[in-house]
């Protein structure tokens, strides 16, 4: 089969007139359009909110994949050396041949879901054993990755200990004291929902289940029950099914938080990315 797509390939380039480098990289720009006939244009629109995160969650996006093309030998990406104008991908499959495709589809996915024009330049390629290894220099508009670099501006300072990297373990948690106030949130309900930082808990959430929770003594006992809290801001509710800690150090109460997504359309609805979602959530 690979020979016969191989001279298929030849010929065509030989009827159009152009190179193979031409044929490849156009192929992998059609790709795109392509696969929208058959709704994986939805799966691509939300691998991630820029195109950093594309990028960075393509390895997912293939393992997404195998479930339903298992014998798919899935290609590996890795970011490195990013920067505000770009950033080097390193590209390792075992299948050959596909360099150019995956130059011409990066491109066009960066053109026509993330609005950017992208400039991919091809700076090395190697065989190692049986696996084809190629690194790109892309360059394009990042700026989204000056803003993850910078520090998001949290009311921290009622806390003991930096709370940094536990917002980003568990990117849904929600912080309030015992007067109902919001203090900290997690790393993705800061990009869809900053402003309820400050603003009481039951102006901006409904409780679904578990009562008593103010009673302090009734919560510790039920540390392992399943709390939800549904945000019913602008009509478009974000349901949140978690647990609910007391943090002794802080004298303020943690849900940990994770959204309930029955399909791709929730999450459309919901302005999230599967990138938003916790690494060790199931829900990714």
């Amino acid at each position: 089969m690979t020979q016969f797509i191989n001279n298929a390939n030849v010929t065509t380039e030989n009827i159009l007139g152009v190179t193979e480098k031409e044929f490849m990289d156009q192929m992998g720009v059609f790709f795109v359009n392509f696969v929208s006939q058959y709704g994986y244009d939805r799966v691509l629109s939300v691998l991630g909110r820029h195109m950093r995160d594309f990028l960075n969650g393509l390895d997912n996006l293939h393992e997404y994949l195998k479930f339903s093309y298992p014998r798919m030998r899935a290609p590996s990406f890795i970011c490195e050396n990013e920067t505000r104008q770009g950033l080097t991908l390193h590209y390792r499959s075992k299948r050959r041949g596909f360099v150019y495709y995956t130059m011409g589809l990066i491109r066009e996915v960066a053109r026509h879901f993330y609005h950017k024009e992208m400039h991919i330049e091809l700076v090395r390629e190697e065989i190692l054993f049986d696996t084809v290894h190629v690194t790109f220099q892309l360059t394009f508009d990042n700026r989204a990755f000056t803003l993850a670099s910078l520090a998001m501006t949290r009311e921290e300072k009622h806390l003991p200990i930096s709370a940094s990297v536990l917002f980003e373990i568990f990117p849904f948690c929600i912080v309030f004291g015992s007067d109902m106030v919001v203090r900290s949130i997690g790393n993705s309900l800061m990009v869809i929902l900053p402003d309820i930082i400050l603003n009481r808990t039951n102006n901006i959430f409904e409780l679904v289940t578990v009562e008593s929770l103010m009673d302090r003594p009734a919560l510790m006992d039920q540390k392992d029950s399943s709390n939800t809290d549904e945000e019913l801001e602008n009509e478009k509710n974000l349901r949140l099914k978690g647990q609910m800690i007391y943090m002794e150090n802080w004298r303020m109460i943690m849900f940990l938080g994770t959204p309930v997504m029955p399909d791709l359309t929730s999450l459309i609805n919901t302005g999230l990315y599967i990138n938003d979602l916790s690494m060790h959530d199931f829900s990714r």
